[in-house]
């Protein structure tokens, strides 16, 4: 279940975390909000649009079910769909915590 706050008051936040990732930056996403069993999950992606105005991000990743290219967008500060790179992919020390 996801919690709700008032209007515009996540959406237009400054992030308060991984503000310096840049477009073209190579991120780890969990697009958990998508209800396709192929887009659970941690997995490598890529920033391809940034709101400067507010923390959202536009990430781009691959599954392996669909040959398109698909998009998600989440805020930076939320730690449960974005994190750096390898942190949740690839076996780092966050990643073996999570999977506990």
């Amino acid at each position: 279940l996801y919690r709700f706050a008032r209007h515009h008051s996540m959406t237009l936040r400054p992030a308060h975390r991984m503000f310096e990732v840049q477009v073209g930056d190579r991120v780890d996403c969990n697009p958990r909000r998508i209800n396709k069993k192929a887009h659970r999950g941690w997995k490598h992606g890529s920033i391809v649009q940034k709101d400067y105005k507010s923390g959202q991000v536009k990430i781009e990743y691959a599954v392996k079910t669909s040959k398109n290219k698909c998009h998600y967008w989440t805020h930076l500060d939320n730690v449960e769909e974005i994190a750096p790179l390898n942190a949740m992919v690839g076996g780092g020390a966050a990643a073996a915590a999570v999977k506990k």
